[in-house]
């Protein structure tokens, strides 16, 4: 999948994108983070279990917490 955030910083209270491509990461639900899309309002995170949709996340903020927990295997988001 392509990455549609920016991937570079504006302000130092910035986070980058979490977790990154390919990362492990034992959070369970995982919060996901980005850095703010310039005049967005709200966001659709959507994560995919394969070509399923696992969990979709509308938000205001620049991260999403997911509700859910995850198995071990692959997600994309």
């Amino acid at each position: 999948m392509e990455n549609k955030f920016p991937t570079k910083r504006t302000g130092y209270t910035q986070n980058f994108q979490f977790p990154e491509n390919g990362e492990v990461i034992y959070e369970n639900p995982p919060t996901l983070i980005w850095i703010p899309v310039e005049g967005a309002k709200k966001y659709t995170v959507t994560v995919f279990d394969g070509d399923e949709v696992f969990e979709k996340i509308e938000t205001s903020s620049c991260y999403a917490n997911l509700t859910k927990k995850l198995s071990a295997k692959e997600y994309s988001w």
